[in-house]
């Protein structure tokens, strides 16, 4: 299966703000105090802090955007090494939950395509 790009993910989003929600830059994004763009624009999780200590001893380190954590992390890990992954650790930011309701879109699809918001 062909990972999604970043292209693909942007339309999704957009398609859903926009065309479906009706929704303008300059309106309020359900669920939080800003606005539409500063919710699309907001600042990710940076990890480089708590990276920094131990970059020494890490052997791979990947940034996954699209194409899911679950699918994407097997080409960091060794041979027969998996990685287990509690989804319900992180709370999922409002935008993502915004999505996936406006737009009717599966959890395992917003997985796939957004990472609920863990990169």
């Amino acid at each position: 299966m062909r990972r999604p790009d970043c292209t693909q993910r942007l339309h999704l989003a957009r398609k859903i703000i926009f065309e479906w929600m009706k929704l303008r830059i300059d309106d309020p994004f359900p669920e939080t105090e800003q606005t539409v763009g500063q919710s699309c624009l907001a600042l990710h999780r940076s990890y480089a802090a708590a990276l920094r200590p131990v970059l020494g001893e890490v052997h791979a380190i990947a940034h996954i955007t699209g194409g899911g954590i679950s699918g994407e992390s097997g080409r960091v890990l060794p041979a027969g090494a998996d990685a287990i992954v509690d989804a319900g650790s992180w709370p999922w930011p409002p935008l993502f939950r915004v999505l996936m309701r406006a737009g009717q879109v599966s959890r395992d699809e917003m997985r796939r395509r957004l990472n609920l918001g863990v990169g």
